[in-house]
């Protein structure tokens, strides 16, 4: 008697993780079906952005990427990641001014910045505070401005808003 209890309990958990399994992956159950490539990438965050990107900018085009999230998979360019909390490839600490970071980004010749925004407080966060600064003095122009939704639960369909800019550099230094 224990011994098919057990084996109706282990049974249902596994009819349990196997519906789980499949409400999860719908989304690429209906891209095998349907083919469409927006809607399977509804829940990949960005990718609308990626995608502007790759329709217009040069293909030599370099990027600051301060998107806040390490998904910069689909980000079709050269880019530096720049938030300072993912192990950014742009030492803040040494940069105090404006000038400091156009030096910056003028030394690694950079093109373009793509920013995610208001997923910190745009006021105390250096990287964002400075950027403000080069947009104020028209060294940085935006070139493209969406909202976009980030997936917090593919599952339980949870977003969150974001405002994503991609501002063209006008570094002459």
């Amino acid at each position: 008697l224990v011994a098919t209890a057990t084996r109706w309990s282990m049974l249902a958990v596994l009819s349990a993780c196997s519906l789980v399994a499949v409400y999860y992956s719908i989304d690429y159950f209906s891209y095998f079906k349907q083919q469409d490539l927006q809607k399977f990438h509804r829940d990949t965050w960005f990718y609308p952005t990626f995608q502007w990107i790759a329709n217009n900018t040069p293909e030599e085009a370099k990027f600051l990427a301060l998107l806040s999230a390490g998904q910069t998979y689909y980000l079709p360019r050269e880019y530096l990641r720049a938030d300072q909390r993912l192990s950014a490839l742009i030492d803040w600490s040494h940069i105090n001014s404006d000038l400091d970071l156009a030096r910056e980004l003028s030394g690694h010749h950079l093109d373009y910045v793509v920013i995610a925004h208001p997923l910190v407080d745009s006021a105390t966060y250096k990287p964002y505070r400075l950027l403000a600064s080069l947009k104020d003095k028209h060294l940085l122009t935006p070139v493209y401005n969406a909202g976009e939704k980030l997936t917090s639960s593919r599952i339980r369909r949870v977003y969150r808003e974001v405002k994503i800019t991609v501002y063209k550099l006008n570094l002459k230094l």
